[in-house]
């Protein structure tokens, strides 16, 4: 079905047909795990039939209009629009400023915009110009498109170790088998973990020196606490959350910075709040230092989630190749590296 809205006099043709595409993946979450179809093409529907077979084709992040020669044209001038924000959610309003404006001779019968979000709205306007002075730019269709590449950026593609995922940090590890992330927003479906990228706390240093647990390792604190924990693969979402509500006071003795920090880290990637970071667990942290992927500074240690008992947690001592010569415990009150990671 075909749609007609008039903005500021001038009547846009919309290809409705194509708004579909975007109710599934549009305002959904980073963790959605919906698959998509890896491109489409679809006709241009326009106001006067002055150019044929003109399509759009989506990629990744990227949207290509192509169109047939306008007889009489002497210039092509293109353009695109998204959706309007509010509070970084699209609304169904559309922006009123058009961009990426270029002008292209007539021997030119593509445009490609770059940069886009998958799973965004677009708009894309082609306009001609006739040879002779008088004539006025004339708009000759609005399109609309639907970028929906499934790729591991938009969580929707098979990631390998070393891409960079949804929360736009490095994927580190593949979930095997009945490997699952209790806690975790994909639930059952989680198949990756990645981890936040260098500078994720500071925005300048690669990653912040914390103390597990705070206070000055009297009873009750959470320097000298016990706290349920596990060691496991999948097991740190679970620690974080109990870690959190064990020592849920972020300023008093009774804090836990490490995991305060990687549970409250919350980037826009985008435009999307991605949430759901955590302090890895020994196994985790252990595979994320073996993966060789995230920028793990060398030769120091890093906290995991996983408590040793009630004044002791395992570091993970980085660059040796991992495993238990390299695992080691620490007081709570004392500081070590943190890095958040996230399941998808």
């Amino acid at each position: 079905m075909t749609r007609f809205l008039a903005f500021g006099g001038v009547r846009f043709v919309l290809a409705g047909v194509l708004a579909f595409a975007l109710a599934a993946c549009f305002v959904g979450r980073a963790e959605a795990a919906s698959v998509f179809s890896s491109s489409f093409a679809a006709p241009a529907v326009f106001a006067n039939s002055a150019a044929s077979g003109a399509r759009v084709v989506a990629g990744d992040r990227a949207l290509t209009l192509s169109w047939g020669a306008v007889k009489g044209a002497a210039a092509y001038r293109v353009s695109w629009r998204g959706r309007v924000l509010k509070g970084g959610k699209p609304t169904a309003a559309w922006s009123k400023k058009w961009l990426g404006l270029k002008v292209l001779n007539s021997s030119v019968l593509s445009y490609k915009v770059t940069g886009l979000a998958n799973g965004a709205q677009y708009q894309l306007r082609l306009e001609s110009k006739a040879k002779t002075k008088k004539s006025r730019w004339v708009v000759k269709s609005t399109l609309v498109g639907s970028p929906s590449v499934a790729s591991c950026a938009n969580g929707r593609g098979v990631c390998v170790v070393g891409e960079t995922g949804p929360g736009g940090g490095s994927v580190f590890y593949v979930l095997r088998g009945s490997e699952t992330v209790p806690g975790a927003a994909c639930g059952s479906n989680c198949r990756y973990l990645e981890a936040a990228p260098v500078g994720w706390n500071s925005g300048g240093s690669p990653d912040p020196s914390l103390q597990w647990g705070g206070g000055d390792g009297a009873a009750g604190q959470c320097s000298n606490k016990f706290i349920s924990t596990g060691t496991g693969i999948g097991s740190g979402k679970a620690n974080t959350a109990a870690i959190m509500a064990a020592c849920p006071d972020s300023s008093g003795n009774n804090s836990a910075p490490a995991a305060l920090a990687a549970s409250a880290y919350a980037p826009t990637v985008n435009g999307v709040v991605v949430t759901g970071w955590f302090l890895p667990s020994l196994d985790e942290l252990n595979q994320l230092d073996v993966s060789s992927v995230g920028g793990l500074t060398p030769f120091v240690r890093y906290w995991p989630s996983s408590q040793d008992d009630a004044v002791l947690v395992w570091v993970q001592g980085t660059g040796h190749g991992g495993g238990n010569d390299w695992q080691r415990r620490d007081f709570k009150k004392s500081t070590n590296l943190v890095r958040a990671v996230r399941a998808f």
